[in-house]
């Protein structure tokens, strides 16, 4: 089984594989029909750690944050 990440671009995807993260080409057409999640990771000054889903509402997303 493959459990697809994200879109990658020009018909890259990012998916999880055998519990390793693995990059494959577009796959499939219907594939640019999937529907995307973002979620977010948190951590609290205390050190607790819990995940949400963002609907936009939290800054220093992406990586380069």
């Amino acid at each position: 089984m493959i459990y697809i990440l994200h879109y990658e671009g020009e018909g890259y995807w990012t998916a999880w594989h055998d519990g390793k993260v693995i990059h494959i080409d577009n796959f499939s057409e219907e594939a640019r029909q999937l529907k995307a999640t973002w979620w977010v990771k948190l951590k609290t000054r205390t050190g607790v750690i819990g995940w949400t889903v963002s609907y936009g509402n939290f800054g220093n997303q992406d990586a380069c944050g």
